[in-house]
């Protein structure tokens, strides 16, 4: 029998972030089929470039009620799609759990939501989760701690994560006699990731201890106002701070191989972190 089409409801306008990363990665030949869901403009910045599907444009990290209208539209788009198809709907974001409790309601069954968010609305996140029962699944115990929700360890999550695919360990690093530790980041300049805590942290060492580090970040806006706002302040902290020789923000790449060759530590200062693909990239490559 030939394996089923998973389509990943995201609602994505832009190709960024650790989810598409991820996917990406299960993509590899043989067994499932993958395809991103997504907004219509969605244009693919990294390879390998997957199968899409462009449905109504949805709001992809909101949960409100208008939301739920727009998500609606794209759960009619989809039951039409998926009308002569063998395909699995699998919400990963906000949009994508609004569309696929639709879905629910529409009667389809071939439905799986894993949340990738610690939200707000934690009693929606527990409605839902009631309504969907076995359709859901949580990204590891503490998700279901932040939630309140059901029984303490592993039960109704995702397994202990493996290693991602292509993962490699990397060789030891010999730093020379004086050269500084260098700590990594990865991830969107958005507030919730805390990339400004890093630049507060040093600004408070003593000048020799900060002259032993240096901290380079790989990642850039989501698109938004907000995030925007939130990049220019970081640097404009930066420069504020004399650490323009000590922190450097170099935009987008293509992946974190390089960056995971060049430094000591990866940092995640977020304070709210679901599952950080670029940590478990980090643990992979040692």
């Amino acid at each position: 029998m030939r394996p089923p089409t998973i389509l990943h409801y995201l609602g994505y306008d832009e190709d960024r972030g650790g989810v598409l990363t991820a996917v990406r990665q299960l993509a590899a030949p043989g067994g499932a089929r993958h395809v991103l869901a997504v907004n219509r403009g969605f244009v693919a910045r990294r390879r390998p470039c997957l199968k899409v599907w462009r449905g109504p444009a949805v709001l992809p990290e909101t949960i409100s009620p208008g939301n739920a209208w727009l998500a609606l539209r794209a759960a009619a788009a989809l039951v039409r799609h998926t009308a002569r198809r063998r395909l699995v709907v699998h919400g990963q974001s906000r949009a994508g759990l609004l569309v696929a409790l639709w879905l629910w309601l529409l009667g389809q069954d071939a439905i799986v939501v894993s949340p990738h968010c610690y939200g707000r609305r934690r009693w929606f996140y527990r409605w839902a989760a009631g309504c969907l029962g076995a359709r859901w699944t949580w990204l590891s115990p503490a998700m279901k701690r932040h939630y309140d929700a059901g029984t303490g360890g592993w039960a109704g999550c995702l397994p202990e994560p493996a290693p991602p695919a292509g993962a490699t360990p990397a060789r030891p690093r010999h730093r020379r006699a004086g050269a500084p530790v260098i700590l990594g980041g990865a991830g969107t300049l958005v507030e919730w990731k805390g990339w400004h805590l890093v630049v507060e942290a040093l600004a408070l060492l003593d000048p020799a201890e900060r002259a032993r580090l240096r901290f380079v970040h790989l990642g850039d806006g989501d698109g938004t106002a907000a995030s925007a706002d939130y990049g220019a302040r970081l640097r404009r902290a930066t420069a504020s701070a004399a650490l323009d020789d000590r922190v450097e923000w170099r935009g987008w790449r293509d992946g974190t191989a390089e960056l995971l060759g060049e430094i000591d530590a990866l940092v995640i200062p977020s304070r709210e972190e679901p599952m950080a693909l670029a940590g478990l990239e980090a643990l992979a490559a040692g």
